[in-house]
């Protein structure tokens, strides 16, 4: 795919400058569609991000102990969509919120109202949502558009038909589309031909 070869020529020369530091207690899914490997040591809670948009699905697990039960508790939230810009030299770190018990580790698994610091303690712009409602969001804002019959005899020109159907359909949802769902529509592009790419380096390996 075209776009796909643009995206990866753009940040083929791209050096990883940005830096976002995150608590021991988040995990991180992904990063721009792309799993990432956690490492088992706490202190190693920095990422290198290339400048640009990024999208990081991000995950919270604490443990709390029971000492009268000899047992603990493990508090979980589900993966949560974070969109952010980040600079080169950009230096960010990931803030929670003061948590200093199970209830308030629930609370805030529910929520995940982090903040973005930069490196002069300032907030940072950041888009959270939970990933399902992300999802949701992307399948509302981009109905699935209906097929066009196959006409026996004339695969080519029923093709044709079908993408020129499907092409008019794209542009008129595009035109009805606020600025909101636009930019969600161009981050699910971009998530898509990053999750492409990947696949693609994969079959290479193979």
């Amino acid at each position: 795919m075209r776009l796909s070869f643009l995206f990866l020529l753009f940040f083929s020369g791209t050096v990883f400058a940005g830096n976002l530091q995150l608590p021991k207690e988040i995990t991180v899914v992904s990063i721009n569609g792309q799993p990432y490997q956690n490492s088992f040591f706490a202190s190693d809670s920095d990422i290198q991000l290339a400048p640009g948009q990024q999208l990081l699905v991000l995950e919270y697990k604490d443990i709390f102990e029971n000492y009268e039960d000899d047992d603990h508790t493990t508090i979980r939230s589900e993966p949560f969509v974070v969109i952010f810009n980040v600079g080169e030299q950009d230096k960010l770190k990931l803030k929670l919120p003061e948590i200093a018990g199970e209830q308030q580790a629930r609370d805030f698994a529910n929520k995940f109202n982090v903040s973005f610091l930069d490196a002069s303690n300032r907030e940072h712009p950041v888009f959270i949502q939970d990933l399902m409602k992300y999802k949701a969001g992307l399948m509302t804002t981009h109905p699935v558009l209906q097929s066009t019959p196959v006409i026996a005899g004339k695969p080519a020109e029923a093709e044709l038909e079908q993408d020129e159907n499907a092409l008019n359909q794209l542009k008129h949802w595009w035109q009805l589309a606020s600025e909101k769902q636009k930019r969600h529509f161009m981050q699910y592009l971009l998530l898509q031909q990053q999750i492409e790419s990947a696949a693609q380096g994969e079959e290479v390996k193979k």
